[in-house]
């Protein structure tokens, strides 16, 4: 949520002849006019796509990896299924920021002065890293949080065992 939060703070801060950026051509050349709304819809997209070290990846890595270590057919299908979905989809994300770095822009989209809209893609930019950082002792944690209800279990029943 926090990755689309952030491309879509971008797209919502800038106008094309008076109307909201909604395409490619929108976002041609916007390191050059603007770039730190280009390099905070890159982050975002980057994330979005699963290029490692960002959030995105772990996720996707996290997810597949259990879907795979489940070891039932179905599910490794769908984690197969998943995988092919997201290189699709990578080539698409990556057609944004090569749009936004490497294009030179057809019309001139402007910024509007709607800080509020900068300032979130900026915090949601700030909030992918961080996750990014502490995706480890999130994933220990939530691991931990899994594990408290069945040690609780097979606590209550050597319990139960004594007595």
């Amino acid at each position: 949520g926090v990755m689309n939060l952030g491309a879509f703070a971008v797209l919502g801060s800038l106008k094309s002849q008076g109307e909201d950026a909604e395409t490619y051509d929108d976002l041609r050349g916007l390191a050059k006019r603007h770039p730190a709304l280009a390099a905070c819809m890159a982050v975002s997209v980057l994330a979005l796509a699963g290029i490692p070290p960002l959030v995105g990846f772990w996720g996707k890595l996290f997810l597949f990896g259990s879907a795979i270590s489940a070891g039932d057919s179905p599910l490794m299908w769908l984690a197969i299924i998943a995988f092919i979905n997201s290189a699709i989809a990578a080539v698409y994300y990556l057609r944004i920021i090569a749009v936004c770095y490497l294009d030179s822009p057809e019309r001139e989209p402007t910024q509007q002065d709607l800080p509020w809209r900068i300032f979130s893609a900026a915090a949601a930019v700030v909030l992918v890293i961080v996750l990014s950082i502490i995706t480890t002792q999130l994933m220990s944690a939530a691991h931990d949080a899994a594990e408290l209800p069945s040690r609780s279990a097979e606590q209550g029943w050597a319990q139960a065992k004594i007595e």
